[in-house]
């Protein structure tokens, strides 16, 4: 959760505070720097935000699935399996 976290603080903080008041709703989706073609500043922004979403799911699912088994059948040994 940290990874997330960190993650998308730094694309949001770094998409707003490159054009302030002028950030687009979608921050990968705003016009280019001057003198930035191609802006490699939201191409590695666009990449992280794809990492991101790859990783978080199978990080994320299963201890939640776990913690929620354990939970409702008061078992803490329900399945050691993904």
């Amino acid at each position: 959760m940290t990874t997330d976290f960190v993650v998308y603080a730094t694309v949001a903080t770094c998409g707003y505070f490159s054009t302030f008041n002028y950030t687009n709703p979608i921050v990968i989706y705003r016009e280019p720097l001057p003198n930035y073609n191609p802006d490699y500043t939201m191409i590695i922004c666009a990449v992280g935000i794809l990492i991101v979403m790859i990783s978080s799911y199978p990080c994320n699912y299963n201890p939640w699935r776990q913690a929620l088994f354990v939970f409702m059948l008061d078992n803490p040994n329900y399945s050691n399996t993904a």
